[in-house]
C-alpha cells in the first residue's frame, strides 16, 4: 500500500500536467435554469487529468476549463461589452404613437420638429399649440380628448387662426392671451400676418392699448437693451416698458434665449412684453407705427 506522501506526490504530478480551473455547473436544459460556477478542487471521480475541453453537464457536476479556453471566453465577453457600449441608446419614451402624432402635428402646421418618437419639449410645444387652437386644456400631453381631435375630420391648422370675436374692427394688432397668439389686421379686417408669442398675462391687462411713448420712454427702438440682452424691433404699446420685440438675444453671442418653436405656448414666460420670432417682429415693427391700436383679449 503506497504511503500518504507518495499519494500526495502523485496527485501533485497529475495536476501539474493540467492547466485549468475546475467549475461546478448546471446544464442549460429544462428543469435546471441558468448555470452557476465557483472555483474548486478536483472532486473524487472528476474528469481525468489533461482534459482540455469544456463539457456541458447533463446533470450537476464538475468540469475542467482550460486556461486558453477561459482566456478566449473573457476576450469574447469584453468585445461584446464594447460593441454594446458603442451602440446608440434607444431614446427614452420613444414610441410609434408619438411618431404618428408628430407627423400629424407637422401636417397641421403645429411645428412638432423631427419625427423621432420622443416626447420632448419641442413635441409638447406643438401639442400645446394644437390644444390652444381647439380650446382644449393646454397640458402638452396626448390626452384622450386631444388624440380624438387630432385625428378627427375637424382638426384645424395651428398656424392659421381666425381673429377672436369682440376684438374690434379696423386697422389694429390683436393679442389673445389664452391662445398665446398675435394678429396684424389691416383695414377691412384682412389679416396680413399672425404668429405665436410668449407673454405674461399677469403683467398685461386686457383692453385697448396704443403704440406710443410711455413714462417718458421712446415708442420704437430698433435695438433696445435689457441688462445683457438685445430686444430687437421693440415697439412699445403699454406703460411703462411693455412692448413687442424679437425673442431676446444674448449680447455675448447673439443667440436667442429660447428657440422660435416655443412661441404660442405657456412653456416660457416674459416679464410682461410680447416675445416674437424674428421675421414676425420685423413685420410688426413696420406695421405698428405710433398711434396703432392694440387690442388685448383673454380668448
Amino acid at each position: 500500500m503506497p504511503s500518504s506522501r507518495a499519494t500526495s506526490s502523485a496527485r501533485a504530478t497529475s495536476r501539474s500536467r493540467t492547466s485549468g480551473v475546475w467549475v461546478f455547473g448546471l446544464a442549460m436544459r429544462p428543469g435546471y435554469g441558468h448555470g452557476v460556477t465557483k472555483r474548486g478542487t478536483e472532486p473524487t471521480g472528476g474528469p481525468a487529468a489533461g482534459a482540455t475541453k469544456t463539457a456541458t453537464c447533463a446533470s450537476p457536476g464538475w468540469t475542467l476549463i482550460s486556461e486558453d479556453s477561459m482566456f478566449r471566453s473573457l476576450v469574447a465577453l469584453l468585445l461584446a461589452g464594447i460593441v454594446l457600449a458603442a451602440s446608440p441608446p434607444v431614446p427614452a419614451g420613444a414610441a410609434p404613437a408619438v411618431e404618428r402624432a408628430q407627423r400629424r402635428l407637422n401636417h397641421l402646421g403645429c411645428k412638432s420638429g423631427p419625427v423621432d418618437g420622443v416626447m420632448g419639449e419641442w413635441t409638447r410645444s406643438a401639442i400645446i399649440r394644437f390644444q390652444s387652437r381647439h380650446r382644449l386644456s393646454q397640458s402638452g400631453r396626448l390626452t384622450a380628448a386631444t388624440t380624438r381631435r387630432l385625428y378627427g375630420d375637424r382638426a384645424r391648422r395651428c398656424d392659421v387662426r381666425p381673429v377672436p370675436r369682440h376684438s374690434g374692427t379696423g386697422r389694429r394688432i390683436v393679442i389673445s392671451q389664452r391662445q398665446n397668439w398675435v394678429w396684424v389686421v389691416a383695414r377691412g379686417g384682412r389679416v396680413v400676418a399672425q404668429s405665436g408669442m410668449i407673454d405674461n398675462p399677469g403683467e398685461l391687462g386686457t383692453g385697448w392699448k396704443r403704440v406710443g411713448s410711455y413714462c417718458g420712454r421712446t415708442a420704437k427702438i430698433r435695438h433696445n437693451t435689457s441688462g445683457s440682452l438685445w430686444l430687437d424691433n421693440f415697439t412699445r404699446f403699454a406703460a411703462c416698458g411693455i412692448g413687442f420685440h424679437r425673442i431676446p438675444r444674448y449680447m455675448s453671442n447673439g443667440n436667442q434665449i429660447h428657440p422660435d418653436w416655443m412661441v404660442g405656448t405657456n412653456l416660457r414666460q416674459s416679464h410682461g412684453c410680447i416675445r416674437l420670432p424674428k421675421p414676425f417682429s420685423a413685420r410688426l415693427w413696420d406695421f405698428g407705427r405710433i398711434g396703432t391700436r392694440v387690442r388685448v383679449v383673454k380668448g
